[in-house]
C-alpha cells in the first residue's frame, strides 16, 4: 500500500488538493502554485514507487499528445507566438490534476469525503459572497 511508505507525504498532497477549490476564489496563483507542488510529488511518487499504472493509460495519453499538438499548432501556425504560447503552453497539468486525485482516490477510501467538503465549503463561500 503505498499510504504506509510515505503517509505524511500522502496527507500533505491530501491538503494541497484540497485547498484548490478554496484557492480558486483568491486568482490564479495560489491554485497554479498548490497544482505544480502537487504534481511534483506525483512525479516524485511516480519514480520512487514505480507507479506506471496511472501514467501508462490509453486517455491519458491522448490528452498529452493533444497537448503537444495544442502547442505545436501555437509555435508554428499562430502570428503573435507568445500570446498563443502562453495559453496553451501549460494545459497539461490539468492531466496532472486528475492523476493525482486518482492516485489520492487509490491512497485513501476517505478522500473524496474530505474533497467534497472543500468543494461544497468553497462554492458556500462564493454563493454567500455573491449575495
Amino acid at each position: 500500500m503505498i499510504s504506509k511508505k510515505y503517509p505524511k507525504l500522502i496527507f500533505f498532497q491530501q491538503i494541497i488538493i484540497c485547498l484548490i477549490p478554496l484557492a480558486l476564489i483568491s486568482g490564479p496563483f495560489i491554485p497554479d502554485l498548490l497544482l505544480v507542488l502537487s504534481s511534483l510529488i506525483l512525479i516524485f511518487f511516480f519514480f520512487k514507487l514505480n507507479l506506471k499504472k496511472y501514467f501508462v493509460n490509453k486517455l491519458l495519453i491522448f490528452f498529452f499528445v493533444y497537448c503537444i499538438y495544442l502547442i505545436l499548432i501555437s509555435f508554428f501556425l499562430a502570428e503573435n507566438i507568445k500570446l498563443s504560447l502562453e495559453s496553451s503552453l501549460f494545459y497539461f497539468r490539468f492531466g496532472f490534476y486528475v492523476l493525482t486525485i486518482w492516485f489520492l482516490l487509490d491512497s485513501d477510501k476517505k478522500f473524496i469525503k474530505y474533497y467534497t467538503y472543500f468543494f461544497i465549503f468553497a462554492f458556500s463561500l462564493v454563493i454567500f459572497d455573491s449575495l
